[in-house]
C-alpha cells in the first residue's frame, strides 16, 4: 500500500513466508531495522517494571533512498511489501543518542544479541531470531508529534527530537507499523553479501544457511513476545492515542 493524504482503508491480502517445508535452504523475507528498535521489540516488558513503562509493538518507518516506489513514485517511500518477515538489526542510522536516557544501556549495541556487527561488510554470517507480523498500519504526517505524544512513549525507546532529527530530516511523515513479534526457538542464519547493504528496506527471498532444518516449522512455532490479551490491550491503547492526533490515516 502507498501513503495517501485522504482517509482510505486498504485491505491487503496477507503475505506469508516463502519457505520450503523440506530440508535444505529456504528463502525468507527480511526487513532491515536499527538495532535499538529490534532490541526493544524482542523484549517482553510489563507496565510497572523498573525502567519500562510498556513494551514495544511499533516501528516508525520511512523509505530509504534506494527503495523503489510504486507505479506513481520513483522511490524513497516505504511500502509494506510483506505482512510477515524477519527483522535484521543494523547499525545504519543507529546511535545511542536517539534513545531516551532510561533505554540507553538496555539497548546498547555491545550487549544486543544478533545485530550486524559492521554494516556493509559482505560475507558475514548474520543470525535472525525476531519474526514480525504487521497487524495494522497508519500514515503519520508528523512523526515528531506522534513520537512526542506522552501516551506513545510506552511503545518505543526513542527520544522524539533526536530520533526525528536523525531519521526524518527532509520529511516528517512516516509509516507507523503495529507489529506482533515472536522469537524463534533458535536463530536462522544467512550470509550477507554485497547486495545486503545499502539505503533500502527489504531483502526478499533471502536464502538461509540451514540445510537440515524444517525452516517452515521453526517460523510457525516461534514464541510470541507477549500473550494475546496483553497484545490486544496494547493495540487498543495505541489506537486510542492515534485517534486523538490530527492527520493520521489508516492504510492497513
Amino acid at each position: 500500500p502507498s501513503q495517501c493524504s485522504r482517509p482510505v482503508r486498504v485491505r491487503a491480502r496477507a503475505h506469508t513466508f516463502t519457505v520450503s517445508l523440506s530440508s535444505g535452504p529456504a528463502p525468507v523475507h527480511v526487513l532491515k531495522e536499527i538495532y535499538p528498535a529490534v532490541s526493544f521489540l524482542r523484549q517482553q516488558q510489563h507496565k510497572g517494571h523498573k525502567g519500562h513503562n510498556g513494551g514495544g509493538c511499533v516501528l516508525f518507518r520511512r523509505g530509504g533512498i534506494k527503495d523503489r516506489g510504486d507505479s506513481t513514485s520513483s522511490g524513497g517511500s516505504f511500502h509494506i511489501k510483506h505482512r510477515s518477515f524477519l527483522l535484521l538489526p543494523t547499525q545504519f542510522h543507529a546511535s545511542s543518542a536517539i534513545l531516551r536516557k532510561e533505554h540507553m544501556q538496555t539497548h546498547d549495541s555491545n550487549k544486543f544479541h544478533g545485530y550486524a556487527k559492521a554494516d556493509h561488510l559482505p560475507f558475514q554470517n548474520i543470525q535472525l531470531d525476531v519474526k514480525a507480523e504487521v497487524t495494522q498500519a497508519w500514515h503519520v504526517p508528523d512523526a515528531r508529534e506522534c513520537l512526542s505524544a506522552t501516551a506513545t512513549a510506552q511503545f518505543h525507546p526513542f527520544d522524539p527530537d533526536a530520533f526525528a532529527a536523525s531519521r526524518f530530516k527532509r520529511d516528517n511523515s512516516a509509516t507507523l507499523l503495529l507489529l506482533r513479534c515472536s522469537i524463534l526457538s533458535s536463530p536462522l542464519t544467512f550470509k550477507a553479501d554485497g547486495e545486503t547493504w545499502g539505503c533500502f528496506s527489504w531483502l526478499d527471498n533471502i536464502q538461509t544457511e540451514e540445510e537440515d532444518v524444517d525452516v517452515g516449522k521453526r517460523l510457525a512455532t516461534a514464541r510470541y513476545v507477549v500473550e494475546d490479551d496483553e497484545y490486544e490491550q496494547r493495540s487498543k491503547e495505541l489506537k486510542d492515542v492515534l485517534s486523538k492526533l490530527d492527520g493520521i490515516v489508516e492504510i492497513l
